[in-house]
C-alpha cells in the first residue's frame, strides 16, 4: 500500500519529533543521569528496619579467617643471660570467623545501636599443624608483673613471688591454651587482689572474647547523610574515649569497619574507629587494582601512621617515643607495655628488627590492605595483619631478669583475611555493567537521534553532500592543474611556447 504524499510528510514530522526527542534525552542523560544513579544507589544503602541492605549490614556476605603467627623461642636461657633471642615463626593457624551484630535497636531514623559479637572456629585444613601443637612463647602476665614492679621500688618483693609460683618469663604451651586461655598464677593473684580489674585467672588471647557481645556501638543510619552510613557515634556509652591526653586522640572518627561511604575517590583518607586499638586510624589510597573482575581501589596503612611525628602531631604520645613504627597500648592495657606494630616490624625503626634474630619484614607478606568496589564502597578482599609485642624491661632485684637487655619483644601478629561471597561479588560486576551504561547511554542516544535526522533528509540531503563534495573536488583538481602549468611555464624566468 503507497503512502499518500500527505502521510509521507507526517511520517517526517513524526520521526523528526522522535529524532529531536532523543537528541534532548540524551543531553538531559549526560547531564543528569549519572546524578539519579547516585541517589538511587545511595538511598538503597540507608539503614532502615527490615531493609534488604540492614540484613546484609547485620550478617555481612563475607568469608572471614584470622590466620595466627607465634614467635616461638628457641634460647630462652641464653637471652636471659643477655644474648640476643631466636626466634621462629609458627604458623599459620586459622580460624573460620563469623561475625554478627546482635540486638540492633533504631533510636530514630538516624542513629541504630549494636552488640558486635565475632565467633572463631578451628580450621585444621587451612592450617601448619593442630591446636595441640607445641609453642614456647613469651608470659605476658609475667611481663606485666615485672614492668609494675618498677613502680613499687623494692617494698614488694616480686622476686620471692615468682619464686613462690614457680612462674618463669617464658611459658610452652599448646596453641589451644595460648588462643582459648589457660589458667595462670599470677592472674589468679590479679583477680583476687583487684577483682574490679580482673575477673578471671585465665590468660588467653580470645579469652572472654569469643563468641560473646563486646560492648555497644551507636553508628549512623545514614538516612540525614549518606556519607555517615555506619558512622560511629559512640561506643560503651561514650561519645570519645578517656585513654589519652588530648581531645583530639580520644575522638572517636570513622565507620565501625563493616562499611564505608560510596563513590570512593583516590584522594580520601577511610576513618574506622577500633575499640581494641584504643583509637580511630585511617587509610591512604595505594593503586588501582582488579580482583576477580571487579576493578578496586587499594587502601592501605600509611607507612608513617605509628612514626613518632605522627603519634605527636595526633597526640598519642605526650612523653618519649619508643621509636617509629611502634604504638604503645599501655594506657587503654592496665598499664601493661603492649605495643602494636605492623608485622615483623614492618615500616618500624631498624632497631626493632635487628634487636631479634629472625624477621623479616616484608610489604607483600605483611602489609595492612583492603580491596574497595570505589561506587558501592564495599570491600571485596582484604587483609589486616597487625603484630603484639611487649617491652621487657631489666630489673636488678629480680633474678630471671637482671641479665636481659631491654627489648621490645614480638609476641605474636595476625592476618585477617576477607573474601567476599561470589553472589555479592557478581552483584557488584552488575552494578558496574549498569554505571557503565548510564555513563555511555547519552552518546547511544545522540547518535541514535542524529543518524534517524539524517536518514529523514532523505536524497535531496544526500545529493546535495555528494555536489559539495565533487565541487570541492574538481576546485581541488583545477588549483593543482593550474599549480602545475604555473610550475612548468615560469620557471626561472623562462618562457615556453605551446
Amino acid at each position: 500500500m503507497m503512502l499518500s504524499e500527505n502521510s509521507k510528510f507526517y511520517l517526517k514530522k513524526l520521526i523528526m519529533v522522535i529524532s529531536g526527542l532523543f537528541v534532548l534525552t540524551s543531553i538531559a542523560t549526560f547531564f543528569y543521569g549519572e546524578i539519579f544513579l547516585r541517589q538511587t544507589i545511595q538511598q538503597h544503602l540507608i539503614l532502615r528496619p527490615n531493609s534488604s541492605r540492614l540484613k546484609l549490614w547485620a550478617s555481612p556476605p563475607v568469608r572471614l579467617y584470622r590466620r595466627y603467627y607465634f614467635f616461638h623461642i628457641q634460647n630462652p636461657d641464653e637471652f636471659l643471660d643477655g644474648a640476643k633471642p631466636v626466634l621462629i615463626e609458627r604458623g599459620p593457624y586459622v580460624y573460620r570467623e563469623i561475625l554478627e551484630k546482635r540486638n540492633i535497636e533504631f533510636l530514630n531514623k538516624n542513629k541504630l545501636k549494636y552488640n558486635p559479637v565475632f565467633s572463631l572456629y578451628f580450621e585444621p585444613s587451612m592450617s601448619i599443624g593442630n591446636e595441640s601443637d607445641i609453642v614456647t612463647v613469651l608470659n605476658v602476665p609475667f611481663a606485666g608483673m615485672i614492668e609494675k614492679s618498677l613502680h613499687v621500688g623494692h617494698f614488694l618483693p616480686i622476686g620471692l613471688l615468682f619464686d613462690y609460683f614457680e612462674t618463669k618469663l617464658f611459658v610452652t604451651r599448646s596453641i589451644r591454651d595460648i588462643v582459648s586461655g589457660y589458667y595462670d598464677p599470677l592472674m589468679h593473684l590479679a583477680k583476687e587482689t583487684l577483682p574490679h580489674k580482673f575477673t578471671d585467672d585465665k590468660f588467653g588471647l580470645l579469652l572472654n572474647k569469643n563468641a560473646t557481645e563486646r560492648p555497644f556501638l551507636l553508628v549512623e543510619t545514614g538516612a540525614n547523610n549518606t556519607n555517615n552510613i555506619a558512622k560511629v557515634v559512640s561506643w560503651n556509652g561514650k561519645k570519645k574515649l578517656d585513654y589519652w591526653n588530648s581531645e583530639r586522640a580520644n575522638s572517636i572518627q570513622g565507620t565501625d569497619g563493616s562499611f564505608n561511604p560510596p563513590f570512593l575517590k583516590r584522594t580520601e583518607k577511610i576513618y574506622t574507629f577500633n575499640y581494641e586499638l584504643c583509637r580511630s586510624y585511617s587509610m591512604t589510597y595505594l593503586r588501582d587494582n582488579v580482583i576477580d573482575g571487579i576493578p578496586t581501589y587499594d587502601f592501605h596503612l600509611p607507612s608513617d601512621i605509628f612514626s613518632c611525628s605522627n603519634m605527636k602531631k595526633e597526640d598519642f604520645i605526650d612523653e618519649k617515643c619508643l621509636g617509629n613504627g611502634v604504638y604503645n597500648l599501655s594506657k587503654c592495657q592496665d598499664g601493661v607495655s603492649s605495643f602494636i606494630s605492623q608485622p615483623h616490624f614492618l615500616n618500624a625503626d631498624e632497631k626493632f628488627v635487628n634487636s631479634v634474630i629472625g624477621l623479616k619484614p616484608d610489604k607483600d607478606k605483611h602489609d595492612f590492605i583492603i580491596h574497595y568496589e570505589p561506587i558501592s564502597g564495599t570491600p571485596i578482599e582484604g587483609n589486616v595483619r597487625l603484630q603484639i609485642s611487649v617491652f621487657l624491661f631489666r630489673n636488678k632485684n629480680i633474678d630471671t631478669v637482671k641479665n636481659i637487655n631491654p627489648i621490645l619483644f614480638p609476641f605474636f601478629w595476625f592476618d585477617e583475611k576477607i573474601y567476599l561471597e561470589k553472589h555479592f561479588k557478581d552483584k557488584l560486576n552488575d552494578l558496574k555493567f549498569g554505571y557503565k551504561i548510564v555513563k555511555c547511554l547519552p552518546y547511544v542516544l545522540l547518535l541514535v537521534g542524529l543518524l534517524s535526522f539524517f536518514v529523514l533528509s532523505g536524497p535531496k540531503a544526500k545529493n546535495a553532500i555528494k555536489k559539495t563534495f565533487f565541487k570541492k573536488k574538481k576546485l581541488i583538481k583545477d588549483q593543482s592543474s593550474t599549480s602545475f602549468l604555473e610550475r612548468i611555464s615560469f620557471k626561472e624566468g623562462n618562457t615556453i611556447n605551446i
